[in-house]
């Protein structure tokens, strides 16, 4: 065991799109079957206990630090705002210039976090705000919305229909699609229950996979270097 491992946010954070999805659906997966078994959605407590013990009770040797029968207990640290977000949150995201971008929380799938991205930069953002879609949406986090770092605006669910009931990721024509007879010759959309759909030279250029400016899921860091990028004022 490597005894000298450091953890490192940002590493795992710049971590393949690939990997995320599926530590995503696996973390899904687990709470689905939970649910089956008990009859009900499980506590936090509940599912972090069941992590704990299937920790315990594997014979691989996952971690590089400790044994996985050592793990005694996993706890979840909550943040500020531990309530369910609901589709529709208005969310102010500092762009670190003084001002801030507004962005629309969508839903939450296999994907992550979804939201749309809200046209012009707000020295002073209200909820009562007249806003105009972009007309894109990123997958992302609520994280740094719980933590504290984005501010929460309220609920404006009649701005929900300027984007995607079914928000999409896309897929770019190379890498390892290269050969793949699913991807399209532009690339392909995603929805988040697996149907594909060939994209055409003209919106794979304005999601930005002809110009590799799409990622399909972005970090916080990430998200606000975007928004500079996209949003005008």
């Amino acid at each position: 065991m490597d005894q000298n491992a450091k953890f490192d946010a940002e590493v795992l954070n710049a971590l393949d799109d690939h990997i995320w999805i599926e530590a995503v659906n696996t973390v899904v997966e687990l709470g689905i079957e939970l649910e089956h078994a008990l009859g009900r959605k499980p506590t936090c407590d509940e599912y972090c206990f069941f992590m704990a013990r299937a920790l315990q009770g594997t014979h691989r040797d996952l971690f590089s630090d400790v044994s996985t029968a050592s793990v005694i207990e996993l706890k979840a640290v909550l943040s500020r705002v531990p309530r369910k977000i609901l589709p529709g949150t208005l969310i102010g995201v500092p762009s670190g210039e003084g001002d801030a971008f507004a962005i629309l929380y969508l839903t939450s799938n296999t994907f992550g976090d979804a939201f749309g991205i809200l046209k012009g930069r707000f020295r002073h953002l209200r909820t009562n705000s007249k806003f105009e879609s972009s007309q894109r949406h990123v997958y992302s986090s609520l994280r740094p919305l719980r933590e504290g770092r984005w501010r929460l605006l309220g609920i404006r669910p009649d701005l929900i229909s300027m984007f995607p009931s079914n928000p999409e990721i896309y897929h770019r024509k190379s890498g390892r699609n290269l050969e793949n007879p699913s991807i399209g010759p532009f690339g392909s959309a995603e929805t988040a229950n697996g149907e594909l759909r060939n994209l055409s030279r003209e919106e794979a250029d304005a999601v930005g996979l002809l110009s590799g400016d799409y990622s399909q899921v972005l970090m916080e860091k990430q998200l606000v270097a975007y928004l500079q990028r996209m949003v005008t004022n």
